[in-house]
């Protein structure tokens, strides 16, 4: 009877502690890399997709503004207005002699301030050259619209401004015209508190309107009171 003998293979060699801390140096290295180049792709897309928000923001504000602009119609009561643009309310301690006396305050919203608006302070800082100025304007716009027998007014404000940014918000208050007391609408409209608002686009750092009339000329004389 034959019997076989066990025949050990070749002795296999085994990783050594450096080799080890050798190949986990490297692969920390590359997942230090991936990780460093991944988050500067996201970065970029977020910083994309910050300012795709902020572009199409504004071009909403725009497409509203442009809409109710259209839609404009003529008031047909003594004293109300169709069409309202007024600096929001300022704050009074501050540089607005820097301001153009037509922007300074507006006498409406210095005795009917709405009460959880209390103004804002505008942003004024000196050129270089010169003595100029330059300051940022937060406007607000009253907007008049009939619809059948029922009358609208929209307003577009600068909301919870501080320190010269705020955000857009609308507005849309209707009434039926029989019902309506004569010049309600636009009091009531504009005395609106904030927190009515719907708000369209955040950090407004400039918010100005301004009208042309058929011939393409500027409407600058207006009544600034109703």
């Amino acid at each position: 009877m034959k019997l076989r003998h066990f025949q050990p293979g070749r002795g296999r060699r085994a990783f050594t502690l450096t080799e080890l801390m050798v190949a986990v140096g490297i692969m920390g290295l590359i997942v230090t890399a991936l990780y460093a180049v991944f988050s500067a792709t996201q970065r970029a897309l977020r910083a994309n997709v910050s300012q795709t928000d902020v572009t199409e923001g504004g071009r909403l504000a725009m497409e509203l503004i442009t809409r109710d602009l259209r839609r404009l119609s003529a008031a047909g009561q003594t004293p109300e207005t169709n069409f309202l643009v007024t600096l929001s309310p300022a704050i009074g301690a501050g540089p607005v002699g820097t301001l153009r006396p037509q922007e300074v305050f507006d006498l409406y919203y210095e005795t009917n301030r709405p009460n959880d608006f209390q103004g804002y302070q505008p942003v004024v800082q000196r050129l270089n050259v010169g003595a100029a100025w330059r300051t940022n304007v937060l406007e607000e716009v009253f907007l008049f619209s009939r619809e059948g027998s029922r009358m609208g007014g929209t307003v577009y404000r600068v909301l919870n401004a501080r320190g010269g940014v705020g955000t857009l918000g609308r507005y849309t208050l209707t009434h039926h015209q029989r019902l309506m007391p004569t010049g309600w609408l636009s009091i009531a409209t504009l005395g609106r508190a904030a927190t009515n608002f719907a708000p369209l686009v955040e950090g407004v750092v400039h918010f100005r309107v301004q009208a042309y009339d058929a011939l393409g000329f500027p409407m600058n004389v207006t009544n600034r009171h109703w």
